[in-house]
Formats: C-alpha cells, structure tokens, sequence
C-alpha cells in the first residue's frame, strides 16, 4: 500500500469500497488477513521522527530489538501470548502474537 497518497485518497477509497462491497468489507477482510505485526504510527516534527508502536504484553523492554543503519529503523522482537488457551480454543481473534519484524 503507498501510504505516500492523501489521506483523502484512503477515505474515498474506503467510501467507494463500502458502497460497492458493503460496510462490513473492511472488517471481514481484516479477519482473512490479520496484520502479522504491531501496528505502528510515525511522524516527523521539528526535524524529529517520532515512532509510536503497540505492544501489549510486551512487559519487558529487552523483548524489543532496535536497530538504525543509515535510515533505516528497524524494530523486532516477540509479543507473548500468554493466555490459558489453545489456537483452537479462540472464537475470535484480533491482536497479534507472537515474532514480529518492521523495517521503516
């Protein structure tokens, strides 16, 4: 996805998708392809990038590798599932788990 496009651009496409497909498109799509990752926010103010990342679970800091090579950040680590329960046993599930990897 070219997140370089306006953010209106997304919003109509979102719009047009959801008149032609119907409103819960993006939720059903969202259960075929879970995002396999944290979700992340990044911006630049005053010449200074500012990453915000979710990582419930991740109660310790030294499950988070971070590394700057020239301008690339990237961040890798492992979210722990630490539920009582087996895959099968889920009805319904939406946060990520497990190894993840994002290079910005």
């Amino acid at each position: 996805m070219n997140r370089d496009l306006p953010e209106s651009v997304w919003h109509r496409l979102r719009e047009q998708t959801e008149t032609v497909l119907g409103e819960d498109f993006w939720e059903e799509l969202s259960v075929l392809l879970p995002i396999m990752s944290p979700r992340i926010d990044a911006y630049v103010a005053e010449k200074t990038l500012t990453v915000v990342v979710e990582l419930p679970g991740l109660a310790n800091p030294e499950g988070l590798e971070l590394r700057l090579k020239k301008n690339i950040l990237t961040l890798q680590g492992k979210i722990p599932c630490d539920y009582p329960a087996k895959e099968e046993d889920f009805f319904q599930k939406e946060r990520y788990f497990g190894q993840f990897k994002r290079i910005l």
